[in-house]
């Protein structure tokens, strides 16, 4: 038996199986069951509106002839969207696939089409790798919970992403509230690390049983050769010895916030070398600068997502 023989027909491409044909734009015969599609697309109940329906439906070698339903997507669209109907094995989708299927899914009012695809979209890479490109499919979509978890990640990018064709699916206006939302999170964010007023250093009440690793080694400023500077606490009295390296971090972390309100900027190398940098003047301090970085930076880093948290991204009704 040759191997041609053996070789099996692709999904929904053999003749022998259904009683209606799906022929795609691009001219490929998908062979399916009237009844089967019609009950997840009640479009297709009404064959006689759809199809090219044979006036004689037995061929004169006795067979059955089959109604074709012409569409406008391609072959591609369908090879996925079937599966899903048919709640098949979910097939690998690409971006562009899971658009042209919600479009799909939308224009043949096809149960369940929708709900997969927002899970695609939740459970695939893209969240982390191309939120703005899930933003903008969720927002077209109408999944509010997507396009929220998708603002969220598109803070870890530059304000201004490569192209991106799925805005074209939205609204100038939902590209402005993306963008609206990541000034008011930068706002957010840098308020956290603004510690300076004018020409005085206040440290925040929610650093008060913490702020000792911010000082040098000597908080009376003696025998310490590390910078230091005088800061107010939350009790409104005044203490010597901070670190005047940290007040830099915190002045350049703000700055970068702002603009680009990414936790992570938190445990920046470049940013914290330099305080490592100024610890070098005292072997006391530069022994301890490890232990309270890490420790320091993770409080700013859990008040930064908390801030960013509290900003609420408004979407279209």
């Amino acid at each position: 038996m040759s191997a041609s023989t053996l070789t099996e027909p692709l999904p929904y491409r053999d003749p022998s199986v259904g009683d209606l044909i799906i022929r795609t734009s691009d001219n490929v015969d998908f062979h399916i069951h009237h009844r089967r599609i019609a009950d997840v697309c009640p479009i297709f109940a009404d064959m006689a509106t759809l199809s090219d329906t044979p006036s004689n439906p037995i061929s004169n070698s006795g067979e059955m002839e089959k109604a074709v339903v012409h569409v406008s997507e391609t072959s591609r669209v369908w090879e996925k969207l079937l599966p899903i109907c048919y709640l098949a094995e979910e097939p690998s989708l690409a971006l562009e696939d899971i658009q042209n299927i919600l479009e799909a899914g939308r224009k043949y009012a096809m149960a369940g089409v929708a709900s997969r695809m927002r899970m695609a979209l939740l459970l695939s890479d893209f969240l982390e790798q191309k939120p703005f490109s899930v933003y903008a499919l969720a927002c077209a979509a109408g999944f509010d919970d997507v396009a929220r978890l998708a603002a969220r990640r598109t803070l870890r990018f530059p304000i201004y992403p490569q192209d991106t064709p799925e805005f074209a699916t939205v609204t100038a206006r939902a590209l402005y509230r993306l963008f609206d939302y990541r000034q008011r999170c930068g706002i957010a964010a840098s308020a956290v690390v603004t510690w300076r007023v004018g020409s005085t250093i206040r440290i925040p009440a929610w650093m008060s049983l913490d702020y000792g690793m911010l000082q040098t080694c000597r908080s009376d400023w003696t025998g310490c050769a590390a910078p230091s500077f005088t800061a107010a606490l939350p009790t409104g009295e005044y203490e010597h010895g901070f670190s005047s390296s940290w007040v830099t971090y915190m002045d350049r972390l703000s700055e970068q916030l702002k603009a680009h309100p990414d936790s992570d900027l938190v445990e920046s190398p470049a940013l914290l070398q330099a305080v490592s940098n100024s610890m070098d003047k005292c072997s006391t301090c530069q022994k301890s600068f490890y232990r309270n970085a890490m420790a320091f930076t993770k409080i700013i880093k859990d008040k930064v997502n908390d801030a960013i948290g509290q900003v609420q991204l408004v979407l279209e009704k």
